[in-house]
């Protein structure tokens, strides 16, 4: 069974954490150069980037991923912008956006158990970016944004959760972006072992979000045990598509379309929607929208990875008639997921900056972990799963 360990968080001052947080994105750096001067004075990117904001540092170092020291850090706990937790303790965080509410744990999942196969993925990862991520954090030596792992649901832990939130949460905030944030801890002895019994009692994890840093953290197994997770129940994800965008091809549409007639049922439609069932693939074009429908033989196979949508408009499509070998690498794809609406897709079409968009419909968890289990992996970025928790809301430092 995999562990999962209490640890003392550092954690905003209360009437600062609003503003302290940043939205999580995976070219967090990009930003925080691109913003430098509109950056508050304490903010989670200060300390996460320090060698942007301490000229004497150099970036260098951190390229180099030399040993240094983070000022930023430091001036933040001695001022008592950052409050590091007395006692090590589990952490309920409620995230409420749009309706939907999403409450699970957060504590420090075990590197061993990562290692042992105990926490599961469905993606690949690269090795040089793995290495990368840790020497990054072997140097920073703090991390603010947690992997997100579900589980299927446990009700001893659905019931733990609920007796524990029917109280105040210690910590509530909510952001520009219209969503609230709280958080309770978990730090009385009796108590953190209860909860630490029942998620041990929890066959495997499954990672939704963080397969890299996860990666990055069993390259730090001789000096760290445990490293951030959210643990979430799988009944409480939210699954949305990744859409495909094909910036450039040499086929033509009127070639492309014959091409997918000897695979698919062709039929034009009215733009404006992603396919709301799966076995279906909508091809939108800056003219027109075609739905491309998934005919059986197709998914004859025991394999379940290669029944799924996005395999076979990876194997069929995007490899057998786009001719693009390796779609993690192509410069020609870029992926875009589906955030409720296709305007993204239909400005970047009608601008020429896109050929081709291929929309897909979203895979189940069910489906997720299915892969998972049998060790296999899906094609990148098959999933886009929420919710994203805003980085810095609480600090592992390590």
């Amino acid at each position: 069974m995999p562990e999962v360990f209490p640890f003392k968080a550092l954690i905003a001052r209360p009437d600062i954490l609003p503003d302290f947080t940043a939205s999580a994105r995976d070219s967090e750096i990009q930003v925080a150069r691109k913003h430098l001067d509109s950056i508050p004075e304490t903010h989670f990117l200060r300390i996460l980037f320090p060698q942007l904001f301490h000229p004497e540092i150099g970036e260098e170092a951190y390229d180099t991923h030399e040993d240094g020291h983070n000022p930023a850090l430091e001036d933040y706990i001695s001022r008592d912008i950052l409050r590091p937790d007395a006692e090590d303790a589990f952490y309920v965080y409620r995230q409420t956006k749009k309706g939907r509410t999403f409450t699970g744990i957060i504590g420090l999942a075990s590197i061993e158990s990562y290692k042992q196969g105990l926490i599961k993925k469905h993606e690949l990862t690269q090795v040089k970016k793995e290495s990368q991520i840790a020497d990054y954090f072997r140097h920073i030596r703090l991390n603010g944004s947690p992997v997100l792992l579900t589980y299927p649901d446990s009700p001893e832990i659905n019931e733990a959760i609920g007796s524990l939130t029917l109280g105040g949460p210690g910590l509530s905030m909510s952001t520009e972006d219209h969503v609230k944030h709280e958080i309770w801890r978990i730090n009385d002895t009796e108590e953190i072992g209860k909860y630490k019994e029942a998620l041990e009692k929890v066959p495997a994890f499954y990672i939704a979000d963080g397969h890299h840093r996860c990666a990055s953290y069993a390259h730090l197994s001789d000096e760290l045990e445990g490293f951030m997770a959210y643990l979430l129940p799988s009944s409480q994800l939210e699954i949305r598509a990744f859409h495909r965008l094909i910036r450039h091809s040499n086929i033509g549409l009127d070639a492309l379309i014959v091409a997918l007639q000897h695979h698919f049922a062709v039929e034009e439609i009215r733009r404006g929607t992603a396919p709301e069932e799966e076995g279906h693939i909508y091809l939108a074009t800056p003219g027109a929208w075609y739905c491309l429908q998934i005919p059986a033989k197709l998914r004859i196979t025991e394999d379940l990875k290669d029944r799924l949508d996005v395999s076979i408009l990876e194997r069929e499509i995007i490899m057998g008639i786009l001719g693009i070998e390796d779609s993690r690498t192509s410069p020609d794809i870029m992926y875009v997921s589906d955030s409720g609406n296709l305007l993204r897709v239909s400005a970047l079409l009608d601008s020429g900056e896109v050929q081709y968009a291929f929309l897909l419909h979203p895979l189940s968890i069910e489906e997720v972990i299915e892969i998972s289990d049998a060790g296999d992996v899906l094609p990148p970025k098959s999933t886009w799963i929420e919710p994203k928790m805003r980085s810095g809301m609480l600090i592992h430092q390590f």
